[in-house]
């Protein structure tokens, strides 16, 4: 199943909230106010026709009227008169070109015509003038997603899976992080958020489907059975699940006749039987793999690495003293496995790497920092940058130290606007209230006596 019919749907099936009005306050005339009021009023009862004349009507009237014609692209919009909607939309644009509201449903019918570099675009442009709705983000991650720009796509869903906590919005945010990862090959991420969603106690069957296909495609096993296994027990009259556990079977059944040789012959046999079992990702292959890291062969010990970094299974205790190894591909290897897992808390690993003698390693470790790393590793970085002999490497180091830097800003300028700052109101405590009164009736009293001392004399003297 392909994976544009999954998750997000593109194609316009199920009505639109439209709740324009509670988010728009422009100064519309009045008579043009009731005419969209009773254009909404048809929308909502599904007569669009009837509302489109309202609408048409209330631009007869006021032809200025930025609402009015967003109103009107929408109705076009939800018949599927696309070209009639994108002209009304961007006539509401032109008169209001700071409305998110107004340029995100833009970006939602370029990106449902499959405009999709046009559909980012708008998207990008509403999200600087306001903030925009939870399908406008996902519909977002999806023209990331379909134009290959997958790091993109994953921040965007990110960003709709932290603000949207719907049950179904979150299913979908799920599968198209998982999806995306598997794109950029990260394959140990994609595991731990397909184990995420399966906890999901409703899950659409297209999802799973193509989430199991996806899964078996990178020939994860474990997962896969996982997935198809809850396909076949909710969904019995599936075939093709029942057809998916038999491959996977199938495919195990080569595991068990190649496993138990694992561990005999030369080396070159050995080779041979991780070169055979990397075909699979599968638990059990992964347990009986980690007991060779221990060979005194540097080539069996990056094939047990490679393995593992090709599956992204969590051998990170086992692993991370191979960083150290005393062959350069073997520590190579290993770090390759770390900067897969692509975790914050291994930030501590890669530190000593920025001084290895190898500068692929080196380059590695400081494209790691400049994902990860904050202002405290930036005094090491500054003072190993100038000193490396590889320019790939500086140019590494360079863009760490300027990423971490902006991080470090960005975070800065966020605390800052969330900080409300107000001059203090000079407020009297009722104690230093009532300490004041005397002194004041003392004034009051001397001023009198002074009047009476001046004027006493001019009316009486």
């Amino acid at each position: 199943m392909d994976s544009k019919h999954s998750g997000y749907s593109s194609a316009p099936t199920a009505r639109r909230m439209f709740s324009p009005h509670e988010r728009l306050y422009f100064m519309v005339k009045k008579d043009v106010k009731q005419l969209l009021e009773t254009g909404r009023k048809y929308f909502n009862e599904g007569d669009i026709e009837q509302a489109i004349k309202q609408y048409r009507k209330a631009l007869d009237v006021d032809a200025g009227c930025a609402l009015t014609h967003f109103n009107l692209g929408y109705a076009y919009h939800e018949e599927g008169r696309y070209e009639h909607a994108r002209e009304s939309y961007l006539k509401a644009i032109e008169l209001e070109p700071t409305c998110s509201l107004f340029l995100e449903h833009l970006a939602r019918l370029n990106f449902e015509t499959l405009d999709y570099q046009e559909a980012i675009k708008l998207f990008n442009r509403a999200s600087l003038v306001g903030p925009i709705q939870p399908l406008s983000l996902g519909l977002w991650g999806r023209a990331l997603y379909e134009s290959g720009l997958y790091e993109e796509a994953i921040a965007a869903f990110e960003n709709l899976l932290s603000r949207e906590q719907h049950p179904a919005i979150q299913v979908g945010g799920l599968f198209w992080l998982v999806v995306a990862n598997l794109k950029l090959d990260r394959i140990a991420q994609a595991r731990v958020l397909a184990e995420e969603l399966l906890k999901a106690p409703e899950i659409e069957q297209k999802i799973l489907l193509d989430l199991g296909e996806h899964f078996l495609r990178v020939r994860c096993l474990e997962l896969g059975r996982a997935i198809f296994e809850r396909l076949a027990v909710e969904h019995e009259e599936l075939v093709i699940a029942r057809m998916r556990l038999e491959d996977i079977r199938s495919l195990e059944q080569k595991i068990y006749e190649t496993l138990p040789n694992l561990f005999e012959g030369d080396e070159e046999r050995v080779l041979h039987n991780c070169s055979t079992l990397r075909n699979f990702g599968s638990d059990k292959i992964s347990r009986a793999m980690i007991s060779l890291l221990d060979s005194s062969s540097p080539l069996i010990r990056e094939a047990v690495l490679d393995y593992h970094t090709a599956y992204g299974f969590d051998i990170v205790e086992q692993a991370a003293p191979f960083l150290h190894d005393p062959v350069d591909f073997v520590r190579l290897k290993a770090a390759e496995y770390l900067d897969k897992l692509d975790s914050p808390k291994h930030t501590p690993l890669f530190l000593p790497l920025l001084e290895d003698e190898k500068s692929a390693i080196r380059k590695m470790a400081a494209g790691f920092l400049a994902r990860h790393g904050t202002m405290e590793h930036l005094p090491r970085l500054e003072m190993l940058y100038p000193g490396d002999e590889d320019g790939n490497v500086r140019i590494a180091m360079r863009e760490a130290i300027f990423k971490i830097k902006r991080r470090h800003q960005e975070r800065v300028d966020a605390m800052a606007n969330m900080t409300v700052v107000t001059e203090p109101e000079e407020v009297e405590s009722p104690q230093c209230v009532w300490r004041s009164k005397p002194f004041r009736l003392v004034e009051v009293l001397v001023v009198l006596y002074l009047i009476y001392k001046i004027l006493y004399p001019i009316f009486f003297g």
